[in-house]
């Protein structure tokens, strides 16, 4: 596994390293640990079980080498490259920059639809580094073993793309197409609780009353809840589908939880679809919860709700 971005995985654990995101893209991450391409290592690898069968001989393509960030060719909007992942260990990085906002899309495809890629997209925050601000492995819309990210209102500067193989089935590495789409900016309205980026601005919400409904309106919003225990509970937090009918059954969040400053816990996927969801026995306090978007799609809307049980002795 290589040391330059390694292979990012769908579960986060709660300890990933001792980056601090002050912002991304111009939005406020403060006090949120988030990977960066430097120290994608802590992620370890994208499948920690693949199937480990031999595929066959693949042939390098001619932007290789490009298995480094610093080696990355650049991905021209219309202009579709022809690559290869040719063993288990390849990684492509590609880049592109935005003169002006743009909704990106950056997908890959073939017609053999034999090669299963996973790919993550790049950007820079005010710390310079390279983080990670979306992942993808099958494209959802398509059901394809292909992989495909879109990332609405990217803001001018450049970008970096990253695209491995998963070895599912024997079905890693071969031919793919990566290409680039630019499009319009969509117009995301601010959700009822912003300004919220922040611990001391979350939105305090009651342990079992409703769900709230919330927005991601710029890429790198992050929103903050606070909610208060008076006894000891079974706690679980979950984000999910605004409804039952929600157009976004793709979304995919991050949460993490504090009490005070110290991090208690922290989930990808455990809740429905790619939803995160936390369900932790928690002492009486006051705990935060920051919530984060990596979902594949455009639609940037999920729910949020509480839910406690007193722990009796």
């Amino acid at each position: 596994m290589r040391s330059e971005a390694g292979r990012w995985e769908r579960r986060l654990p709660v300890s990933i390293g001792a980056l601090t995101v002050t912002a991304c893209l111009g939005a406020s991450l403060a006090g949120t640990v988030l990977p960066s391409a430097a120290q994608g290592d802590a992620f370890g690898q994208l499948y920690a079980d693949q199937d480990k069968a031999a595929p066959a001989a693949v042939e390098p393509d001619a932007f290789e080498p490009d298995d480094t960030q610093e080696q990355a060719a650049t991905l021209t909007p219309g202009e579709p490259q022809e690559r290869t992942l040719h063993n288990l260990e390849d990684e492509d990085w590609a880049t592109f920059t935005l003169a002006e906002a743009a909704t990106v899309t950056v997908r890959t495809s073939g017609a053999s639809g034999s090669t299963d890629t996973a790919m993550g997209l790049f950007g820079r925050g005010r710390t310079e580094e390279f983080e990670l601000l979306r992942k993808n492995d099958d494209t959802p819309e398509a059901n394809s073993l292909y992989s495909s990210i879109r990332g609405y209102n990217l803001a001018p500067g450049t970008y970096r793309v990253h695209i491995v193989p998963v070895d599912f089935g024997g079905r890693g590495p071969g031919p793919y197409t990566l290409s680039l789409e630019l499009g319009p900016t969509v117009e995301v309205p601010a959700d009822g609780g912003e300004p919220d980026n922040s611990r001391s601005r979350a939105r305090r919400v009651t342990p079992g009353a409703r769900a709230v409904r919330r927005t991601f309106h710029t890429l790198g919003d992050v929103d903050y809840f606070s909610f208060h225990l008076k006894h000891t509970s079974e706690v679980t937090i979950l984000t999910g589908p605004t409804s039952a009918t929600s157009t976004n059954k793709f979304g995919d969040t991050y949460l993490f939880l504090y009490r005070g400053s110290r991090e208690v816990a922290a989930d990808d996927d455990s809740g429905e679809q790619k939803y995160a969801a936390i369900r932790k026995k928690l002492a009486a306090g006051t705990y935060t919860v920051s919530v984060l978007d990596f979902g594949p799609l455009v639609d940037p809307g999920y729910s949020f709700r509480v839910t406690a049980r007193r722990v009796r002795r």
